[in-house]
């Protein structure tokens, strides 16, 4: 019920508004009117369809795109697998509850940091040791 009113929303807004949305406050108005509650989508997708129009989705399917393409390059690096998880993780929660989480947000930047540093890090460790062994 909540993703079809962001939907009806979004489409039967005139072109500034199918293009830009109609902004967190007009979203929850029209959810409220058409379920009584005050929510967003519980889907970022259609939450952000209806908060910041079509060039909202466009911008954050970009975000995940660059994300996953960020993370896909560093594919040999030995935390690639969490931060593949942690993706997708993060996809479905953005397809099921949608929101953004400030816990979740703070972890996935401590395993993208690790996972874009890790080498570099590996690399002056190992020529420590050998420096040591020498």
């Amino acid at each position: 019920m909540f993703w079809k009113a962001s939907i009806d929303l979004w489409l039967n807004g005139n072109l500034f508004e199918v293009l830009f949305g109609f902004g967190y406050e007009g979203l929850l108005d029209h959810i409220y009117k058409a379920v009584g509650l005050r929510v967003y989508a519980h889907n970022e997708f259609f939450t952000q369809l209806g908060q910041n129009g079509l060039l909202g989705v466009i911008f954050f399917l970009g975000y995940l795109i660059s994300l996953f393409g960020f993370i896909w390059k560093r594919r040999k690096r030995p935390s690639f697998r969490l931060a593949i998880a942690i993706f997708f993780l993060y996809v479905s929660l953005m397809l099921t509850q949608g929101g953004m989480w400030f816990e979740l947000d703070v972890f996935m930047a401590m395993v993208f940091v690790k996972l874009q540093f890790e080498q570099r890090i590996y690399q002056k460790m190992k020529m420590a040791v050998e420096i040591q062994q020498g």
